[in-house]
């Protein structure tokens, strides 16, 4: 069992979502703990697959055993960690906004639902979100980039920003390439067990270091919002292929 290292003023807003069940589950295995957690009040989706995956995370073997079964609330409470329920699924809600604004916390880590837009009035108010995105910023921007990404390099790249205004401008906490998946499902358990890596890698730097880097996006950025299904098909048939 990991010694239990808190993460002080540091909270994790978590929907219910693959990703959040993989965010949960790689700091609690690294006995990384939050201040506070936020489940949204959102029903859980059913995972009807193998009940662990073992995950590459490099070429050298690294690898984390993810349960996708296992709903990020499950996880929490077995840690341990105080959480609690919002009491509505917008983030932009003002209630919402009043709870994260009377938090005490000055980092929360946004695992939000899928498609919402973080409204200026909410990062004005709330901790600084910290977000990881599904594309290798700035190349890969937007709902898409990480498809696009994967079928030009057959890998999954993610990046972890400060949320602002933009689409995926933010200032940039850290970024790093991964395997594509070798016939996993890149969707639901690649992409989240990446971004959770990422997560986990950046909080133990700020454990470490006291601070978190914010550096400018630089160099030629592109949007993706959509990808049509052909392409999104060999991207992820690339990723099968690859690792």
């Amino acid at each position: 069992m990991p010694l239990d290292r808190t993460l002080s003023g540091l909270g994790l807003l978590l929907a219910p979502t693959m990703r959040s069940r993989a965010y949960a589950q790689m700091l609690a295995s690294r006995g990384l703990s939050p201040d506070h957690v936020f489940h949204y009040p959102a029903p859980e989706a059913v995972w009807t697959g193998e009940r662990t995956v073992r995950v590459p995370l490099d070429e050298d073997g690294r690898f984390f055993d993810f349960a996708p079964y296992e709903t990020a609330a499950e996880t929490v409470e077995n840690a341990g960690w105080d959480h609690s329920t919002l009491p509505d699924t917008d983030i932009n809600h003002e209630s919402v906004r009043k709870i994260l604004a009377e938090s005490g916390l000055s980092v929360l880590v946004y695992s939000g639902m899928n498609k919402a837009i973080v409204s200026k009035e909410t990062l004005e108010c709330s901790p600084k979100l910290l977000h990881v995105h599904g594309g290798y910023l700035p190349d890969y921007r937007a709902a898409t980039g990480f498809y696009f990404g994967l079928l030009e390099t057959g890998r999954v790249g993610v990046s972890a920003i400060w949320l602002d205004q933009g689409f995926d401008t933010g200032d940039l906490v850290g970024r790093a390439w991964y395997p594509g998946g070798h016939g996993l499902n890149v969707d639901a358990i690649v992409d989240p067990v990446a971004r959770a890596d990422l997560l986990a890698n950046e909080l133990e730097s700020w454990l470490e270091n006291g601070t978190f880097p914010a550096v400018p996006q630089t160099g030629v950025a592109e949007n993706y919002f959509v990808i049509h299904p052909v392409l999104k098909h060999l991207a992820l048939r690339r990723a099968a292929q690859t690792i």
